[in-house]
Protein backbone atom coordinates (compact mmCIF):
# COMPACT_ATOMS: atom_id res chain seq x y z
CA UNK A 1 0.00 0.00 0.00
CA UNK A 2 1.41 3.38 -0.97
CA UNK A 3 1.97 5.64 1.97
CA UNK A 4 -0.65 8.33 2.21
CA UNK A 5 1.93 10.70 3.65
CA UNK A 6 4.73 9.99 1.22
CA UNK A 7 6.79 12.81 -0.21
CA UNK A 8 6.41 13.80 -3.86
CA UNK A 9 8.49 11.81 -6.28
CA UNK A 10 10.49 14.83 -7.42
CA UNK A 11 10.63 18.55 -6.91
CA UNK A 12 8.29 20.56 -9.12
CA UNK A 13 9.82 21.73 -12.36
CA UNK A 14 8.12 24.98 -13.29
CA UNK A 15 8.96 24.60 -16.98
CA UNK A 16 7.31 21.16 -17.07
CA UNK A 17 4.29 22.45 -15.15
CA UNK A 18 3.81 25.39 -17.53
CA UNK A 19 4.16 23.11 -20.54
CA UNK A 20 1.62 20.63 -19.14
CA UNK A 21 -0.74 23.43 -18.18
CA UNK A 22 -0.64 24.72 -21.76
CA UNK A 23 -1.25 21.23 -23.16
CA UNK A 24 -4.14 20.67 -20.77
CA UNK A 25 -5.75 23.97 -21.66
CA UNK A 26 -5.40 23.41 -25.40
CA UNK A 27 -6.79 19.88 -25.22
CA UNK A 28 -9.61 20.84 -22.86
CA UNK A 29 -8.61 18.12 -20.39
CA UNK A 30 -9.63 20.04 -17.27
CA UNK A 31 -9.07 23.03 -15.08
CA UNK A 32 -5.93 23.87 -13.15
CA UNK A 33 -5.50 22.81 -9.55
CA UNK A 34 -5.61 25.33 -6.75
CA UNK A 35 -2.49 25.62 -4.55
CA UNK A 36 -3.80 23.37 -1.73
CA UNK A 37 -4.82 20.60 -4.15
CA UNK A 38 -1.50 20.97 -5.95
CA UNK A 39 0.39 20.28 -2.72
CA UNK A 40 -1.91 17.36 -1.93
CA UNK A 41 -1.45 15.97 -5.42
CA UNK A 42 2.32 16.05 -5.10
CA UNK A 43 2.08 13.71 -2.10
CA UNK A 44 0.59 10.87 -4.12
CA UNK A 45 1.23 11.55 -7.83
CA UNK A 46 4.08 12.47 -10.12
CA UNK A 47 4.54 16.22 -10.26
CA UNK A 48 3.87 16.30 -14.03
CA UNK A 49 0.36 15.01 -13.40
CA UNK A 50 -0.51 17.72 -10.87
CA UNK A 51 -1.61 20.21 -13.52
CA UNK A 52 -5.22 19.33 -14.23
CA UNK A 53 -8.14 17.73 -12.42
CA UNK A 54 -8.74 15.10 -15.08
CA UNK A 55 -5.17 13.83 -14.85
CA UNK A 56 -5.30 13.89 -11.07
CA UNK A 57 -8.53 11.85 -11.04
CA UNK A 58 -6.83 9.10 -13.03
CA UNK A 59 -3.83 9.16 -10.69
CA UNK A 60 -6.01 8.97 -7.57
CA UNK A 61 -8.11 6.11 -8.97
CA UNK A 62 -4.92 4.17 -9.65
CA UNK A 63 -3.69 5.05 -6.15
CA UNK A 64 -6.78 3.70 -4.39
CA UNK A 65 -7.04 0.50 -6.47
CA UNK A 66 -6.12 -2.52 -4.29
CA UNK A 67 -2.60 -3.87 -4.48
CA UNK A 68 -1.88 -7.63 -4.25
CA UNK A 69 -1.20 -7.25 -0.52
CA UNK A 70 -4.53 -5.47 -0.09
CA UNK A 71 -6.36 -8.21 -2.01
CA UNK A 72 -4.85 -10.65 0.49
CA UNK A 73 -6.16 -8.44 3.29
CA UNK A 74 -9.63 -8.42 1.73
CA UNK A 75 -9.59 -12.22 1.45
CA UNK A 76 -8.61 -12.60 5.09
CA UNK A 77 -11.39 -10.26 6.17
CA UNK A 78 -13.93 -12.21 4.13
CA UNK A 79 -12.79 -15.44 5.77
CA UNK A 80 -12.96 -13.92 9.25
CA UNK A 81 -16.36 -12.41 8.44
CA UNK A 82 -17.79 -15.79 7.42
CA UNK A 83 -16.32 -17.73 10.34
CA UNK A 84 -17.18 -15.08 12.90
CA UNK A 85 -20.76 -14.37 11.85
CA UNK A 86 -21.70 -18.05 11.61
CA UNK A 87 -19.85 -18.97 14.79
CA UNK A 88 -21.27 -16.17 16.95
CA UNK A 89 -24.77 -16.82 15.62
CA UNK A 90 -24.43 -20.49 16.62
CA UNK A 91 -23.27 -19.50 20.11
CA UNK A 92 -26.36 -17.32 20.62
CA UNK A 93 -28.64 -19.92 19.04
CA UNK A 94 -27.55 -22.94 21.09
CA UNK A 95 -27.73 -21.04 24.38
CA UNK A 96 -31.09 -19.39 23.76
CA UNK A 97 -32.76 -22.57 22.48
CA UNK A 98 -31.63 -24.86 25.33
CA UNK A 99 -32.76 -24.25 28.90
CA UNK A 100 -29.84 -26.18 30.42
CA UNK A 101 -27.41 -23.87 28.58
CA UNK A 102 -28.93 -20.69 29.99
CA UNK A 103 -26.59 -20.27 32.93
CA UNK A 104 -25.12 -17.04 34.23
CA UNK A 105 -21.76 -17.43 32.48
CA UNK A 106 -23.36 -18.54 29.23
CA UNK A 107 -25.67 -15.51 29.15
CA UNK A 108 -22.64 -13.27 29.47
CA UNK A 109 -21.04 -15.28 26.66
CA UNK A 110 -24.14 -14.65 24.52
CA UNK A 111 -23.72 -10.94 25.14
CA UNK A 112 -20.07 -11.21 24.13
CA UNK A 113 -20.99 -13.16 20.99
CA UNK A 114 -23.62 -10.56 20.08
CA UNK A 115 -21.05 -7.78 20.40
CA UNK A 116 -18.59 -9.73 18.25
CA UNK A 117 -21.26 -10.26 15.59
CA UNK A 118 -22.03 -6.51 15.52
CA UNK A 119 -18.32 -5.77 15.09
CA UNK A 120 -18.01 -8.12 12.14
CA UNK A 121 -21.24 -7.13 10.37
CA UNK A 122 -21.29 -3.38 10.95
CA UNK A 123 -17.64 -2.44 11.36
CA UNK A 124 -15.51 -4.87 9.37
CA UNK A 125 -16.67 -3.97 5.80
CA UNK A 126 -16.32 -0.17 6.28
CA UNK A 127 -12.92 -0.63 7.89
CA UNK A 128 -11.64 -2.75 5.01
CA UNK A 129 -13.02 -0.32 2.45
CA UNK A 130 -11.38 2.66 4.13
CA UNK A 131 -8.03 0.95 4.71
CA UNK A 132 -7.76 -0.30 1.14
CA UNK A 133 -8.95 2.83 -0.65
CA UNK A 134 -7.98 5.33 2.06
CA UNK A 135 -11.39 6.89 1.39
CA UNK A 136 -14.61 7.05 3.42
CA UNK A 137 -17.45 6.43 0.95
CA UNK A 138 -20.34 5.99 3.41
CA UNK A 139 -21.17 9.61 4.18
CA UNK A 140 -21.58 11.67 7.33
CA UNK A 141 -24.27 9.53 8.99
CA UNK A 142 -22.39 6.25 8.74
CA UNK A 143 -19.23 8.03 9.83
CA UNK A 144 -20.97 8.73 13.12
CA UNK A 145 -22.85 5.42 13.45
CA UNK A 146 -20.09 2.97 12.50
CA UNK A 147 -17.38 4.45 14.69
CA UNK A 148 -19.86 4.84 17.55
CA UNK A 149 -20.85 1.16 17.42
CA UNK A 150 -17.26 0.09 16.93
CA UNK A 151 -16.21 1.76 20.17
CA UNK A 152 -19.40 0.65 21.92
CA UNK A 153 -18.95 -3.05 21.21
CA UNK A 154 -15.29 -2.92 22.24
CA UNK A 155 -16.48 -1.54 25.56
CA UNK A 156 -19.20 -4.21 25.76
CA UNK A 157 -16.64 -6.94 25.14
CA UNK A 158 -14.15 -5.87 27.79
CA UNK A 159 -16.82 -5.05 30.38
CA UNK A 160 -18.50 -8.41 29.74
CA UNK A 161 -15.19 -10.19 30.26
CA UNK A 162 -14.81 -8.26 33.50
CA UNK A 163 -18.33 -9.25 34.60
CA UNK A 164 -17.59 -12.91 33.83
CA UNK A 165 -14.41 -12.74 35.92
CA UNK A 166 -16.34 -11.27 38.85
CA UNK A 167 -19.11 -13.88 38.52
CA UNK A 168 -16.62 -16.75 38.40
CA UNK A 169 -14.81 -15.36 41.43
CA UNK A 170 -17.96 -15.40 43.57
CA UNK A 171 -19.08 -18.78 42.20
CA UNK A 172 -15.75 -20.47 42.94
CA UNK A 173 -14.09 -18.54 45.75
CA UNK A 174 -17.17 -17.21 47.59
CA UNK A 175 -19.87 -19.84 46.94
CA UNK A 176 -21.77 -19.02 50.15
CA UNK A 177 -22.36 -15.43 49.07
CA UNK A 178 -25.52 -14.43 47.26
CA UNK A 179 -25.49 -16.05 43.82
CA UNK A 180 -26.06 -13.96 40.72
CA UNK A 181 -29.59 -14.52 39.39
CA UNK A 182 -30.69 -14.33 35.77
CA UNK A 183 -32.49 -11.06 36.56
CA UNK A 184 -29.24 -9.58 37.86
CA UNK A 185 -27.46 -10.80 34.73
CA UNK A 186 -30.00 -9.04 32.52
CA UNK A 187 -29.61 -5.80 34.45
CA UNK A 188 -25.82 -6.10 34.36
CA UNK A 189 -25.82 -6.62 30.58
CA UNK A 190 -28.09 -3.60 30.13
CA UNK A 191 -25.78 -1.48 32.29
CA UNK A 192 -22.77 -2.69 30.27
CA UNK A 193 -24.36 -1.52 27.01
CA UNK A 194 -25.41 1.83 28.48
CA UNK A 195 -21.96 2.54 29.93
CA UNK A 196 -20.22 1.49 26.69
CA UNK A 197 -22.55 3.62 24.57
CA UNK A 198 -21.96 6.60 26.87
CA UNK A 199 -18.20 6.25 26.58
CA UNK A 200 -18.49 6.03 22.78
CA UNK A 201 -20.96 8.94 22.46
CA UNK A 202 -18.32 11.57 21.45
CA UNK A 203 -18.02 9.67 18.16
CA UNK A 204 -21.56 10.75 17.28
CA UNK A 205 -20.00 14.11 16.51
CA UNK A 206 -17.64 12.71 13.87
CA UNK A 207 -17.35 14.31 10.45
CA UNK A 208 -15.99 13.49 7.01
CA UNK A 209 -12.78 15.35 6.17
CA UNK A 210 -11.85 16.01 2.52
CA UNK A 211 -8.28 15.68 1.38
CA UNK A 212 -8.93 17.76 -1.74
CA UNK A 213 -10.86 21.04 -1.81
CA UNK A 214 -12.00 20.91 -5.42
CA UNK A 215 -15.63 19.61 -5.72
CA UNK A 216 -14.60 17.22 -8.50
CA UNK A 217 -12.16 15.54 -6.14
CA UNK A 218 -14.13 15.71 -2.90
CA UNK A 219 -15.17 12.06 -3.11
CA UNK A 220 -11.58 10.80 -3.09
CA UNK A 221 -9.24 10.27 -0.15
CA UNK A 222 -11.74 11.42 2.45
CA UNK A 223 -11.53 10.28 6.05
CA UNK A 224 -13.92 9.83 8.94
CA UNK A 225 -12.47 11.86 11.77
CA UNK A 226 -13.51 13.12 15.17
CA UNK A 227 -14.77 16.67 15.51
CA UNK A 228 -13.06 17.20 18.86
CA UNK A 229 -10.28 19.67 19.36
CA UNK A 230 -6.77 18.24 19.26
CA UNK A 231 -6.24 18.42 23.03
CA UNK A 232 -9.67 16.95 23.79
CA UNK A 233 -9.08 14.19 21.24
CA UNK A 234 -5.85 13.15 22.92
CA UNK A 235 -7.47 13.22 26.37
CA UNK A 236 -10.45 11.20 25.15
CA UNK A 237 -8.28 8.56 23.45
CA UNK A 238 -6.14 8.16 26.57
CA UNK A 239 -9.30 7.90 28.67
CA UNK A 240 -10.66 5.13 26.43
CA UNK A 241 -7.40 3.17 26.51
CA UNK A 242 -7.17 3.40 30.29
CA UNK A 243 -10.84 2.64 31.07
CA UNK A 244 -11.51 0.05 28.37
CA UNK A 245 -8.18 -1.76 28.17
CA UNK A 246 -5.54 -1.16 30.84
CA UNK A 247 -7.72 -1.05 33.97
CA UNK A 248 -10.08 -3.92 32.93
CA UNK A 249 -7.14 -6.15 31.97
CA UNK A 250 -5.52 -5.54 35.37
CA UNK A 251 -8.79 -6.26 37.21
CA UNK A 252 -9.46 -9.40 35.16
CA UNK A 253 -5.89 -10.62 35.70
CA UNK A 254 -6.22 -10.19 39.47
CA UNK A 255 -9.53 -12.07 39.62
CA UNK A 256 -8.30 -14.98 37.49
CA UNK A 257 -5.08 -15.25 39.48
CA UNK A 258 -7.18 -15.63 42.63
CA UNK A 259 -9.49 -18.12 40.87
CA UNK A 260 -6.55 -20.15 39.54
CA UNK A 261 -4.93 -20.28 42.96
CA UNK A 262 -8.20 -21.44 44.49
CA UNK A 263 -8.80 -24.14 41.87
CA UNK A 264 -5.29 -25.56 41.59
CA UNK A 265 -3.72 -24.93 44.98
CA UNK A 266 -6.51 -24.89 47.56
CA UNK A 267 -7.97 -28.27 48.51
CA UNK A 268 -11.74 -28.30 48.16
CA UNK A 269 -13.70 -30.22 50.84
CA UNK A 270 -14.96 -33.51 49.47
CA UNK A 271 -12.09 -34.10 47.08
CA UNK A 272 -9.80 -37.05 47.65
CA UNK A 273 -6.04 -36.81 47.90
CA UNK A 274 -4.46 -39.14 45.34
CA UNK A 275 -1.60 -41.09 46.84
CA UNK A 276 -0.87 -43.48 44.01
CA UNK A 277 -1.55 -44.08 40.35
CA UNK A 278 -3.51 -47.18 41.29
CA UNK A 279 -6.16 -45.15 43.07
CA UNK A 280 -6.39 -42.62 40.25
CA UNK A 281 -7.11 -45.41 37.78
CA UNK A 282 -10.05 -46.83 39.75
CA UNK A 283 -12.48 -44.40 38.10
CA UNK A 284 -13.69 -43.15 41.47
CA UNK A 285 -14.62 -39.47 41.51
CA UNK A 286 -16.73 -37.75 44.11
CA UNK A 287 -19.29 -35.10 43.28
CA UNK A 288 -16.89 -32.41 44.51
CA UNK A 289 -14.10 -33.75 42.29
CA UNK A 290 -16.31 -33.79 39.21
CA UNK A 291 -17.45 -30.24 39.93
CA UNK A 292 -13.87 -29.09 40.52
CA UNK A 293 -12.70 -30.62 37.23
CA UNK A 294 -15.56 -28.94 35.39
CA UNK A 295 -14.80 -25.57 36.95
CA UNK A 296 -11.17 -25.90 35.93
CA UNK A 297 -12.26 -26.45 32.33
CA UNK A 298 -14.48 -23.38 32.49
CA UNK A 299 -11.67 -21.29 33.96
CA UNK A 300 -9.22 -22.41 31.27
CA UNK A 301 -11.66 -21.49 28.51
CA UNK A 302 -12.43 -18.06 29.97
CA UNK A 303 -8.75 -17.32 30.55
CA UNK A 304 -8.06 -18.23 26.92
CA UNK A 305 -10.77 -15.78 25.79
CA UNK A 306 -9.29 -13.00 27.93
CA UNK A 307 -5.75 -13.67 26.69
CA UNK A 308 -6.96 -13.60 23.08
CA UNK A 309 -8.70 -10.26 23.66
CA UNK A 310 -5.65 -8.77 25.39
CA UNK A 311 -3.29 -9.95 22.64
CA UNK A 312 -5.48 -8.83 19.74
CA UNK A 313 -6.17 -5.35 21.10
CA UNK A 314 -2.64 -4.71 22.38
CA UNK A 315 -1.11 -3.66 19.00
CA UNK A 316 -3.77 -1.04 18.19
CA UNK A 317 -3.41 0.50 21.66
CA UNK A 318 0.38 0.37 21.43
CA UNK A 319 0.28 2.18 18.08
CA UNK A 320 -1.75 5.00 19.62
CA UNK A 321 0.68 5.30 22.56
CA UNK A 322 3.68 5.38 20.20
CA UNK A 323 1.96 7.94 18.01
CA UNK A 324 1.26 10.21 20.97
CA UNK A 325 4.88 9.83 22.09
CA UNK A 326 6.06 10.95 18.64
CA UNK A 327 7.88 7.70 17.93
CA UNK A 328 6.02 7.03 14.67
CA UNK A 329 6.71 10.45 13.13
CA UNK A 330 10.01 9.20 11.73
CA UNK A 331 8.14 6.43 9.86
CA UNK A 332 5.42 8.53 8.22
CA UNK A 333 7.15 8.22 4.85
CA UNK A 334 7.53 4.46 5.15
CA UNK A 335 5.23 2.13 3.25
CA UNK A 336 5.40 -0.33 6.16
CA UNK A 337 3.39 1.83 8.54
CA UNK A 338 0.04 1.48 6.68
CA UNK A 339 0.56 -2.29 6.61
CA UNK A 340 1.12 -2.26 10.37
CA UNK A 341 -2.15 -0.32 10.80
CA UNK A 342 -4.02 -2.85 8.67
CA UNK A 343 -2.61 -5.81 10.59
CA UNK A 344 -3.48 -4.18 13.92
CA UNK A 345 -7.10 -3.69 12.84
CA UNK A 346 -7.17 -7.23 11.44
CA UNK A 347 -6.24 -8.61 14.86
CA UNK A 348 -9.30 -6.93 16.40
CA UNK A 349 -11.56 -8.82 13.99
CA UNK A 350 -9.61 -12.04 14.58
CA UNK A 351 -10.61 -11.74 18.22
CA UNK A 352 -14.30 -11.49 17.29
CA UNK A 353 -14.10 -14.42 14.87
CA UNK A 354 -12.05 -16.82 16.99
CA UNK A 355 -14.06 -16.72 20.21
CA UNK A 356 -16.61 -19.30 18.94
CA UNK A 357 -13.72 -21.59 18.00
CA UNK A 358 -12.47 -21.43 21.58
CA UNK A 359 -15.92 -22.39 22.86
CA UNK A 360 -15.98 -25.34 20.46
CA UNK A 361 -12.54 -26.71 21.31
CA UNK A 362 -12.52 -26.03 25.05
CA UNK A 363 -16.16 -26.54 26.09
CA UNK A 364 -17.73 -29.98 26.00
CA UNK A 365 -21.25 -28.62 26.26
CA UNK A 366 -20.85 -26.07 23.47
CA UNK A 367 -19.25 -28.71 21.26
CA UNK A 368 -22.18 -31.07 21.84
CA UNK A 369 -24.73 -28.35 21.17
CA UNK A 370 -22.96 -27.35 17.94
CA UNK A 371 -23.00 -30.98 16.83
CA UNK A 372 -26.68 -31.27 17.71
CA UNK A 373 -27.49 -28.29 15.48
CA UNK A 374 -25.78 -29.84 12.47
CA UNK A 375 -27.21 -33.29 13.32
CA UNK A 376 -30.71 -31.82 13.27
CA UNK A 377 -29.98 -30.30 9.86
CA UNK A 378 -28.91 -33.69 8.54
CA UNK A 379 -31.94 -35.43 10.03
CA UNK A 380 -34.27 -32.93 8.41
CA UNK A 381 -32.94 -34.01 5.03
CA UNK A 382 -33.35 -37.73 5.89
CA UNK A 383 -36.84 -39.33 5.71
CA UNK A 384 -37.87 -40.90 9.03
CA UNK A 385 -40.01 -44.04 9.26
CA UNK A 386 -42.19 -44.90 12.23
CA UNK A 387 -40.68 -48.37 12.52
CA UNK A 388 -37.19 -46.96 13.07
CA UNK A 389 -38.17 -44.20 15.46
CA UNK A 390 -36.41 -44.40 18.82
CA UNK A 391 -36.30 -42.31 21.91
CA UNK A 392 -33.22 -41.52 23.97
CA UNK A 393 -32.86 -40.23 27.51
CA UNK A 394 -29.91 -39.87 29.83
CA UNK A 395 -29.91 -40.09 33.61
CA UNK A 396 -27.32 -40.40 36.37
CA UNK A 397 -26.69 -43.44 38.56
CA UNK A 398 -23.99 -44.41 41.01
CA UNK A 399 -22.09 -47.67 40.63
CA UNK A 400 -20.17 -49.16 43.62
CA UNK A 401 -16.44 -49.51 43.13
CA UNK A 402 -13.99 -52.17 44.33
CA UNK A 403 -12.65 -49.72 46.86
CA UNK A 404 -12.43 -50.95 50.45
CA UNK A 405 -14.95 -48.29 51.36
CA UNK A 406 -18.24 -49.90 50.29
CA UNK A 407 -20.03 -46.58 50.24
CA UNK A 408 -17.77 -45.33 47.46
CA UNK A 409 -19.36 -45.00 44.04
CA UNK A 410 -18.71 -43.37 40.72
CA UNK A 411 -21.07 -41.33 38.60
CA UNK A 412 -22.10 -42.92 35.30
CA UNK A 413 -24.26 -41.95 32.38
CA UNK A 414 -27.17 -44.34 31.79
CA UNK A 415 -28.72 -44.12 28.33
CA UNK A 416 -32.27 -45.48 28.17
CA UNK A 417 -33.08 -46.28 24.55
CA UNK A 418 -36.76 -47.10 23.97
CA UNK A 419 -37.98 -48.74 20.80
CA UNK A 420 -41.71 -48.96 19.97
CA UNK A 421 -43.29 -52.24 21.14
CA UNK A 422 -39.92 -53.43 22.45
CA UNK A 423 -38.38 -53.64 25.87
CA UNK A 424 -36.03 -50.94 27.09
CA UNK A 425 -32.34 -51.28 26.33
CA UNK A 426 -29.81 -49.70 28.67
CA UNK A 427 -26.30 -48.68 27.69
CA UNK A 428 -23.77 -47.49 30.27
CA UNK A 429 -20.60 -45.53 29.56
CA UNK A 430 -17.92 -44.26 31.89
CA UNK A 431 -18.06 -40.55 31.01
CA UNK A 432 -18.46 -38.29 34.04
CA UNK A 433 -21.20 -35.71 34.18
CA UNK A 434 -20.47 -32.04 34.43
CA UNK A 435 -22.86 -31.53 37.36
CA UNK A 436 -24.42 -28.32 36.22
CA UNK A 437 -21.35 -26.28 35.36
CA UNK A 438 -21.90 -23.52 32.87
CA UNK A 439 -19.94 -24.77 29.88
Amino acid sequence: MTSFYSEPNSNPNMEDINRNDTESSESGMGSFLNPSDLIACQNICHVNICTSISQLVGCVEEFIFPTPLEWLLISMHLMLFSIGVVGNFLVCFVVLRSKHMQTVTNLFIVNLAGADAVVLVLCSPPTVLQEVTETWYLGETMCKVVIFFQNTVVGVSVLTLSAIAVERYFAICRPLKSRITLRKVTITILIIWIVSATLASPNLNNRVVDYFSDPALSGYLTSCDTNLEVDLRIIYNWFIIITLYIVPMIIIAIFYLIISHHLWHVRVPGTAVRTSNHESNQGYRTHAEVQLASRKKVAKMLIAIVLLFAACYFPINLIFILRQAGVLEAYNESSILPVVFMCAHLLCYINSAFNPLIYNFMSVKFKKEFRNVFSCMRRENTPLHHESTWFHSTRMVRQPTNNSNHSASRILRVHDVTYPALTNHRVIDNDDLDNGESV
